[in-house]
């Protein structure tokens, strides 16, 4: 009993406090100050909490680290912390969780490959070029606030869920989320998510696809999500939303705003009272951004991305 305590204190003792900003900021979300000594800190934190889980419950993320070691690279670490607040055994239950899913996901050919479009993504170009999901950096804003945010934007009535597999829809998804999570703001202080379904059909919703898609943001994807706006939801979407609603959790639930009447309205509650930019919204919702997705996509192959 007296080694078990001794080991125990010996382990507190390794452990940091993680300083944080005093105020949340217009998102809700309280930040932790980074340094270099916090990160190397709790990367060894985490490397040894990861040694500590049994064997059997890090099967996929073992595999990972012997296939493609590039990977699961200290880079890749610190995602999964960050996106934890730097809470790590959280870190490391996500990173286990992602590895296993991904594995599902994309499969035992494809799950070790690169996140590229020439890599785990081969066999994915046209739901990638359907573009129910895009990407909108923080570069695209005009904004120099410290609130900018990049967008996650979804618009469900570009997709046929008959012609793709839940699997194929999800790897895509994963694929623009973690095209924005190059950028280590978007790692730090996570990213706004915004879905304009104005135009979706009823034969489109897919109840078990949207818990399938947001099972990802909650459980697996190293991501935090600052907000989440609905736009032009139609009336029949009352169910979905209320099953969205209920998936999120306590936390994303606050986070989630429904936004009806007209583009101007709209507009005008995204700018003024959650701090979105027009000139980094898309012009379906009266934005000035004009979303070249083909063209993104083109870009990113020719960068091997």
């Amino acid at each position: 009993m007296i080694g078990r305590e001794t080991r125990g204190r010996e382990r507190a003792h390794h452990i940091m406090e993680v300083p944080m900003e005093l105020k949340p900021d217009r998102f809700g979300q309280v930040h932790p100050i980074e340094s270099p000594k916090l990160i190397a800190a709790k990367l060894a934190e985490f490397d040894e909490e990861l040694d500590r889980l049994p064997a059997d419950q890090k099967t996929y993320y073992m595999l990972a680290c012997e296939r493609s070691p590039e990977l699961v690279s200290s880079k890749d670490k610190l995602m999964f912390l960050r996106c934890k607040v730097f809470d790590v055994k959280s870190a490391v239950l996500r990173i286990v969780a992602y590895w296993e899913h991904r594995f599902t996901v994309f499969g035992p050919e494809k799950a070790f490959l690169p996140m590229t479009l020439d890599g785990a993504l081969r066999d994915d170009h046209d739901v990638l070029e359907v573009g129910m999901m895009r990407c909108i950096s923080r570069d695209a804003s005009s904004s120099t606030s410290e609130d900018r945010r990049a967008i996650l934007y979804a618009d469900p009535s570009r997709l046929d869920p008959t012609r793709f597999t839940k699997e194929a829809l999800l790897r895509s998804i994963w694929y623009s989320s973690q095209a924005l999570l190059e950028d280590e703001e978007a790692q730090k202080k996570g990213i706004v998510f915004i879905s304009n379904p104005r135009h979706v059909k009823l034969w489109q919703i897919d109840i078990a696809r949207i818990r399938f898609i947001f099972g990802s943001f909650r459980n697996f994807l190293p991501i935090r999500i600052s907000a989440v706006h609905i736009c032009n939801p139609p009336l029949f979407s009352n169910i979905v939303i209320h099953i969205i609603r209920w998936y999120f959790g306590t936390t994303l639930r606050k986070r989630l705003c429904l936004h009806t009447g007209s583009t101007n309205t709209i507009m005008h509650r995204l700018e003024n009272d959650h701090g979105l930019d027009r000139s980094m919204l898309p012009s379906d919702l009266d934005g000035n951004l004009i979303l070249d997705h083909v063209g993104w996509l083109r870009d990113r192959r020719q960068r091997n991305l």
